[in-house]
């Protein structure tokens, strides 16, 4: 007998032992990164280099959607070159992507879009949470969350546009990295990419999966079917990206916030 089958044979489903169990779950989704930030950095700073080692000979294009207040735009700026790169920051509140224009004044190459993108173009509410790095096209202000309460400050509408109509308009034919952090969005953001990603034309993705997921109504089996057909799913760790091979609810339906990173099978 395992020592896990021994444990459970011994302390399993008892009600005493119920707290260890469950806090013996938060352990692990915490070690698997989820609700992690002080690691956010770091892990995508070593996923932009995997993704961007394998780039050679032409201009990276790199879409940063959900951009915020620019830190993984900042990110792409330090590790790529002026004069050989294209990076699209996407952020559809008008005030906080005046303040983004503004921390980049000189960036060669950075394109601020004050647009949200979604599954297709059109124009939505945008709910302004008082922490606007959650604010979202979803209202979660009346779901518990983990974090601490959603309290929306404003409503405002938004122009909506998507990933394939938006690289229509702009003679774009190749993304090496499309990086998405819309609460709750990202499957959206990534149906709107449907031409782009089933023509091979984007290298690499990184999304974000989240307790806002449950608000938009999002599971991991959408993205798992959206991109395993051909992109390689990689969990984000301090040390190299770890490959999720199949899927698997109990691990991976975690609605608690981590980013995941996807390498197009064909890429390098």
């Amino acid at each position: 007998m395992g020592i896990g089958s021994f444990v459970i044979a011994r302390f399993g489903m008892k009600k005493r032992y119920m707290g260890l169990f469950e806090r013996l779950i938060d352990i692990g989704a915490s070690g698997l990164g989820h609700g992690q930030p002080f690691a956010s950095k770091a892990v995508e700073e070593m996923a932009m280099h995997e993704s961007l080692s394998k780039v050679g000979g032409r201009a990276i294009t790199i879409f940063d959607v959900g951009a915020n207040r620019g830190d993984y735009s900042e990110l792409a700026l330090r590790n790529t070159k002026a004069g050989d790169r294209r990076i699209y920051a996407f952020e559809p509140d008008p005030a906080v992507a005046a303040e983004l224009v503004a921390r980049f004044p000189n960036a060669e190459g950075l394109v601020v879009v004050t647009k949200a993108l979604s599954d297709k173009p059109g124009k939505a509410p945008f709910y302004k949470q008082e922490r606007d790095r959650i604010s979202s096209l979803h209202d979660a202000s009346s779901k518990p969350q983990t974090h601490g309460p959603q309290v929306v400050k404003e409503v405002v509408e938004v122009e909506l546009d998507s990933v394939d109509g938006f690289c229509a308009a702009n003679g774009i034919d190749h993304i090496d990295i499309l990086k998405v952090d819309t609460e709750g969005h990202d499957h959206l953001v990534l149906k709107g990419a449907s031409r782009m990603i089933a023509e091979g034309r984007i290298g690499s993705i990184q999304f974000e999966f989240s307790e806002m997921n449950i608000t938009s109504g999002a599971t991991f089996m959408m993205f798992w079917e959206q991109l395993s057909p051909g992109f390689q799913l990689y969990r984000m760790c301090t040390d190299g990206l770890y490959p999720i091979d199949h899927y698997n609810a109990l691990r991976l339906e975690l609605y608690y916030v981590v980013n995941f990173f996807a390498i197009a099978k064909n890429k390098g």
